[in-house]
């Protein structure tokens, strides 16, 4: 729910929300929201990165463009694990987030660095916790707070050989 203005409106959203996962989830207990202050300005880029698995190739670290435009551009890019800094902006290099962060950073390397620190850790999790068999995270790029994680959600199953094996 956006655009949430005040306690009564929250209350109506909040029961709107528990009333559609119960409708598509009936056996799902809900625990909870998470409630957290809206981010707006012109010059915020938003991300998509992840953790999907492949039948053939086993774990893949995804990237691409975030928020609204996700699902309307599909400019996810994989690459295999695991991966290092370099490895890490080829994969962004993929994408046409890359590119439109190209044009509109004020500290491109920086927040290419940034970027690359958050898919090496992606990598990582890959290898140390192998029971993740998918995860997906929406980071908002802020000039001056740096990467802001607006959600995320995690799912498990059997852990999956990898195509590479970490050295």
């Amino acid at each position: 729910a956006t655009n949430v203005e005040n306690e009564a409106q929250l209350r109506v959203k909040g029961k709107q929300l528990f009333d559609q996962v119960c409708e598509k989830y009936p056996l799902s207990k809900v625990l909870g929201y998470s409630v957290q202050t809206m981010r707006r300005a012109l010059d915020l880029q938003q991300f998509s990165v992840g953790i999907t698995r492949d039948s053939e190739y086993g774990p893949l670290i995804l990237f691409g463009g975030g928020g609204g435009r996700t699902d309307i551009m599909v400019d996810r890019q994989l690459a295999l694990p695991p991966l290092n800094s370099a490895l890490a902006i080829t994969l962004m290099k993929k994408s046409h987030a890359y590119y439109v962060l190209k044009e509109k950073s004020l500290q491109f390397d920086e927040d290419v660095r940034q970027l690359g620190k958050v898919l090496v850790s992606l990598s990582h999790m890959v290898i140390d916790l192998p029971y993740i068999k998918g995860c997906e995270a929406n980071l908002l790029l802020h000039p001056q707070d740096g990467l802001i994680t607006l959600g995320v959600a995690i799912n498990l199953a059997e852990p999956q050989r990898m195509t590479i094996r970490p050295y």
